[in-house]
């Protein structure tokens, strides 16, 4: 899994080259994070363009969303924990 970020700087995305549906990015990004003993998912919440996973790694919150016009992405205002979120994806 490869991911990158933008001008936003609490916001980690990931990268679809061949263009794969983005809820099997977010299934696969939340396989990927839920492995790690460090996170710990917390809440689910399903809405008509946004479905969220809510985390804690190390106790600092973050989220996993998939957003139907921006697909799949890792949001946290820690930048130090999204760093950390960053390396875990891309291993």
């Amino acid at each position: 899994m490869e991911t990158f970020r933008n001008n936003e700087k609490d916001k980690l995305f990931f990268k679809n080259y061949q263009s794969v549906d983005e809820n099997s990015i977010f299934q696969e990004a939340k396989i990927i994070l839920e492995k790690d003993e460090q996170i710990n998912f917390t809440k689910y919440q399903e809405a008509i363009w946004l479905d969220t996973w809510y985390g804690l790694l190390n106790n600092v919150k973050f989220e996993l969303s998939l957003d139907i016009n921006y697909g799949a992405m890792v949001l946290c205002t820690d930048e130090k924990t999204l760093a950390e979120l960053e390396v875990i994806l891309n291993s």
